[in-house]
């Protein structure tokens, strides 16, 4: 049996990285484990709820998928729970910021420390203030100081 960790956050690359890992888990009849590291001031109950809810995926029967959290070094914990769990494939966002300089992301560290395969994906949002998601998988509204409401 393959297993697929797909890490996923709040951010916008989640929604393509969680449909990515859906098709490829479908198709290869694939574990799929999506994985969340959250900052540990959040919610705990909050972030258990919100992955309850990104568990129910169409196509793919409840004992095949999976979901964890954790906090921590969000590069470290993800390669960990790699390894627990012995992806054949890791799959993130990475979020290209437009108009900034280049910097090191989590996928990059992950990508270089992994054992098993990373898939990128790639997601340009034009700046790092319209990127953060509502339990509605939508951007939040942000005002004109880049504020979110």
């Amino acid at each position: 049996m393959y297993h697929i960790l797909a890490a996923i956050d709040h951010d916008l690359p989640t929604i393509f990285v969680k449909e990515i890992a859906r098709q490829l888990a479908k198709a290869t009849g694939a574990n799929l484990h999506f994985f969340h590291v959250g900052n540990p001031n959040q919610n705990p109950k909050k972030e258990e709820r919100w992955l309850e809810d990104v568990r129910h995926v169409r196509g793919i029967t409840s004992d095949r998928i999976h979901a964890g959290f954790s906090t921590g070094d969000p590069a470290t914990c993800i390669l960990a729970e790699s390894e627990r769990i012995r992806a054949d494939l890791i799959i993130m966002g990475r979020t290209i910021e437009l108009g900034q300089s280049n910097r090191v992301h989590t996928v990059d560290r992950v990508i270089q420390r992994a054992t098993s395969p990373v898939m990128a994906i790639p997601v340009a949002v034009p700046n790092m203030s319209t990127k953060k998601l509502g339990n509605d998988n939508q951007p939040l509204p942000v005002t004109e100081s880049g504020e979110k409401q």
